[in-house]
């Protein structure tokens, strides 16, 4: 049995107890992470060819310093695009977004749950559109 198909296996038996959604997450995951393992031999080959080439036109040390700032400047540009805030969309005036909506949201609101609730959910729910209502016209 190959390396390949053990990894097929333990994917399949994982999405096996799972959904059709989850099955798919599962999958990509567990290919995910043994490419994300290639991937880190493979830059540490390639870090380790490029300290041998570096090394016959400088010093050992010079050399490792290089590939050192190499990475710290990769990372530091992971980093800025991992703080980068993204700008909310701009949000477009609905008619509910003004008073008179409001009010008019809330009634419509108001007869469609006293249609549904009563009793002690009516109450609690009259209670609280009146104070989201009150903190709205009060500002």
């Amino acid at each position: 049995m190959g390396a390949g198909q053990m990894l097929y296996n333990v994917a399949t038996s994982i999405a096996a107890k799972a959904g059709d959604t989850v099955k798919r997450a599962a999958r990509s995951a567990v290919f995910a992470v043994v490419g994300l393992f290639f991937l880190t031999f493979a830059l540490i080959f390639a870090a380790i060819a490029l300290f041998l080439w570096l090394e016959t036109f400088m010093e050992p040390p010079l050399a490792g310093l290089v590939i050192a700032m190499g990475f710290l400047v990769v990372a530091l540009m992971f980093f800025l695009l991992a703080r980068r805030q993204q700008r909310p969309k701009p949000v477009s005036r609905r008619p509910a977004q003004t008073a008179e909506g409001a009010l008019k949201e809330a009634e419509a609101l108001g007869r469609n749950l006293g249609k549904n609730v009563s009793g002690y959910p009516m109450v609690l729910t009259a209670f609280m559109i009146g104070i989201l209502l009150g903190v709205k016209r009060g500002k």
